[in-house]
């Protein structure tokens, strides 16, 4: 469990992927609706584990844990009846990840 303010402890295990909006951040869980909370998408990064967890863009973080079962398509990727598009320039390291992940 780790701290994210004073008032929210998330299993970093539960978080599949995060989504800064500014100044605030969304995070989707395994078995439980999104919480949005006050705090930079940076700020959580820093905080969660960065071997598993991996930036696919400017504004969204995925647990490549969670990763088990996707489609990659030209842009991103589908994942659990998301469409999560994937950078240009961060799509290369995440292909790397994963193909270290899977070994």
């Amino acid at each position: 469990m780790i701290n994210l303010n004073t008032k929210t402890k998330v299993d970093p295990k539960d978080v599949v992927w995060v989504e800064g909006h500014i100044n605030y951040s969304k995070i989707h869980f395994i078995n439980q609706k999104p919480i949005f909370l006050a705090i930079t998408l940076k700020k959580v990064v820093e905080k969660l584990d960065s071997d598993s967890f991996c930036r696919i863009n400017k504004g969204k973080v995925v647990n490549l844990a969670h990763l088990n079962i996707f489609q990659t398509t030209s842009e991103g990727l589908i994942f659990q009846n998301e469409y999560l598009p994937i950078s240009r320039r961060m799509k290369s390291g995440f292909l790397n990840q994963v193909k270290t992940l899977s070994k």
